[in-house]
C-alpha cells in the first residue's frame, strides 16, 4: 500500500477498497462498518505489525 484516498460519493457510497479490492460496501453489506472493522479488514491483507496500524493507537 503506497497511500490512502478520500474520494467523495454520491447517493451515500461508502465503499473501502484496497490495491483494486474492495473490502468493504455499504450496499452489499447494508450498513455501515462497526467501529474498528476496516482496520481489521485492512490488516487481514496488510499484516498486524506494519506502521499503519500502529499509528492510529491512542497513547495509553
Amino acid at each position: 500500500m503506497v497511500g490512502v484516498e478520500l474520494r467523495t460519493g454520491t447517493r451515500g457510497v461508502f465503499e473501502i477498497s484496497l490495491d483494486g479490492e474492495t473490502l468493504f460496501s455499504k450496499r452489499s453489506m447494508g450498513r455501515l462498518p462497526e467501529a474498528g472493522e476496516v482496520a481489521r479488514l485492512a490488516e487481514s491483507r496488510l499484516g498486524p505489525a506494519l506502521h499503519w496500524r500502529r499509528s492510529q493507537r491512542t497513547p495509553a
